[in-house]
This record gives structure tokens, sequence and C-alpha cells, in this order.
């Protein structure tokens, strides 16, 4: 559910690298069916108590709030799409898809989450000193928020940068 649109980007990624594409459409929408959604987040207790809210990166809240959207990227290698003049509206790095959490459902582990960071600024090769902003997962349940939130202040220590999530 959550990667679901990551994994999208990371095939779109392997196509442009390997030259099997020179250009890709990577879209993901998310319209989820009311009951699984509500029987399955429940069982896994990660919807909001009765009477709670869901404010992803906050203090108080407990838990995700399910939502719909939709979007579209046009990918190009870079180098292709400076040659053709196109408008970039930004740039992909990479992607790298990992698991950190220890097998069961919405149940984060520090430690992996910290070690999925390094490797992916490792794999990337950015220094975490460098980055103004991380788009985060956030899903607004306590102990995923703070599992997260854990792993990065370890990774970029005093130098924290402006974090956010589309959730919020």
């Amino acid at each position: 559910a959550c990667a679901s649109a990551l994994y999208v980007l990371k095939l779109a990624q392997d196509a442009l690298l390997s030259g099997k594409a020179d250009i890709m459409l990577a879209s993901g929408s998310c319209l989820p069916e009311p009951f699984f959604i509500l029987t399955g987040f429940s069982a896994f207790q990660a919807l909001p108590l009765p009477g709670g809210t869901s404010i992803p990166l906050q203090a108080g809240t407990s838990g995700l709030t399910p939502g719909e959207g939709g979007a579209v990227m046009v990918m190009k290698r870079y180098a292709d799409a400076v040659r053709d003049g196109d408008r970039i509206y930004g740039s992909l790095l990479g992607v790298r898809l990992d698991n950190a959490g220890t097998g069961l459902p919405l149940k984060p582990h520090k430690a992996s989450e910290l070690r999925t960071l390094r490797d992916t600024y490792s794999m990337l090769g950015v220094a975490p000193s460098t980055v103004s902003y991380v788009e985060c997962h956030a899903t607004g349940t306590p102990q995923g928020d703070l599992c997260e939130l854990e792993a990065m202040c370890k990774l970029f220590g005093a130098k924290m940068p402006l974090i956010g999530s589309t959730k919020g």
C-alpha cells in the first residue's frame, strides 16, 4: 500500500538506466475500498481511536487516515532531457526499495530504519549533511512516526533537515 508508487518509480528508473526505454510515464493512484481499509487497518490497530486525531509527525497522533490521490510523472534520463530542451521540474537521484520492518504488519524496527537510511544515502553518494528536505513516510501512527523520526535524528544529528509528509 504505502510503497506502491515507489515501486512504479523503481521500475521506470530501471527501464531508463538499462536503455530499454528513453521515456517513461510513472503513475500511481490510490482509491482504497473502504471496507477493506477499515477492517484491515483496524486489525492492525493503525486507525485513530474514537475521538483521536491523525496528524503525522506530531505528538498526540493516534493513527493513520486513509486517503485518495493520484499522480503521473514523465521521466527521462537527465542528460537526454537537457539535450532535448525539456523543462525539468525535478531530478530523481535514484530509488531504493527496502523493508525496514520486523516482518510484522505496521511494526517498524528502529535499527532497520536507520540502516535503510544510511544505505540509501551511501548508494546515492549523498552526504546526509547536504540534505535540506526529507519527504517522510509518516503514517500518523505513534510507533511508526517515532521510529522514523528517531532514525532521522541519529542519521542527521544536529543538522536535521526540514521534514514533511504529503500525508499531513
